[in-house]
């Protein structure tokens, strides 16, 4: 029974950060730089160290992203299932405890999801802007953006850890 609450309180929390999300980037400009779905993905797979079940979160981000963004279906859904078992596999090779690995990571996962959508939009004739110069700004002041908020999670989760 334990388990089954675990289950539903995981589903409620990717829905409501796709929600939060949504609304965010709905009513203010600069939430459309941040990419909340991803930033959980890093910190799911890292936290986690399960890459079968960052596969699982991965995709459902991704869609519940999909469905509500008006992005071709399953370009978000792929991206994310991606970068969430990297990163869960990342966690299992490498210290991702350290504030200058998980720095590189939220950023370099950034630009990796970045790329992986715009070439699946492509490739799916959605008409998926290419890598112009503008768009190349917009990818990095997202990685700069989601970095931020991404350690600021991580800092909250160390400082929630460490009360416990």
């Amino acid at each position: 029974m334990r388990k089954m609450g675990g289950v539903g309180m995981t589903v409620v929390t990717l829905v409501a950060i796709v929600v939060v999300q949504g609304i965010l980037a709905y009513r203010f400009q600069v939430f459309r730089y941040f990419d909340l779905p991803l930033i959980y993905c890093v910190y799911y797979g890292f936290t986690s160290n399960k890459p079968a079940r960052s596969v699982f979160v991965g995709s459902a981000l991704g869609l519940l992203q999909d469905s509500l963004s008006g992005a071709p279906m399953g370009t978000n859904g792929f991206s994310k299932t991606v970068i969430c078992y990297v990163a869960a596999s990342t966690g299992l090779k490498f210290n991702v405890d350290q504030v200058i690995t998980r720095t590189f990571a939220l950023f370099l996962f950034t630009l990796a999801d970045g790329l992986l959508v715009t070439i699946l939009g492509l490739t799916m004739g959605a008409g998926g802007r290419p890598l112009a110069s503008g768009r190349l700004v917009d990818l990095t002041l997202s990685g700069v953006f989601n970095t931020l908020l991404g350690l600021i999670m991580f800092g909250y989760r160390e400082r929630y850890r460490n009360a416990a």
